[in-house]
């Protein structure tokens, strides 16, 4: 078993009333997935894309939500009303300046609608924030 999902458990046994929010930056692994959903926690699935493209020279940052898309999928991490557990993808905006910001809203407003396509069949359960 996997020391964090160790942890998770023991904070499930501890809080079994309460959502556990773990935080995922990077590429989220099948055995981190696979923990989540055992714990009954809910992913938050961390995207910065305009860091991708900005920083770290990627030109797809749908590339990095299909990462993320596809392993919550196949480990059936992805949310659905009435589940403890799932994932939330949050779209970080950290690299955007304040004069940016409303001209990045059609961006934005556009991965939100792939993210909701690409995740599940029922767009109504995905969460994007």
């Amino acid at each position: 078993m996997w020391l964090a999902d160790k942890m998770l458990l023991k904070i499930r046994e501890t809080f079994p009333d309460k959502y556990i929010f773990p935080a995922v930056a990077g590429a989220l692994l099948r055995e981190e997935a696979a923990s989540y959903k055992h714990s009954g926690s809910v992913a938050l699935l961390e995207t910065y894309s305009t860091c991708f493209v900005k920083y770290f020279g990627s030109h797809s940052s749908k590339k990095h939500f299909d990462q993320k898309i596809e392993v919550a999928r196949n480990t059936d991490l992805i949310y659905k009303r009435g589940k403890k557990n799932g994932a939330i993808i949050l779209l970080g905006l950290n690299a955007i300046d304040a004069y940016e910001l409303e001209s990045s809203i059609p961006r934005l407003e556009d991965q939100v609608r792939y993210i909701k396509k690409n995740s599940a069949g029922d767009a109504r359960d995905i969460v994007v924030l």
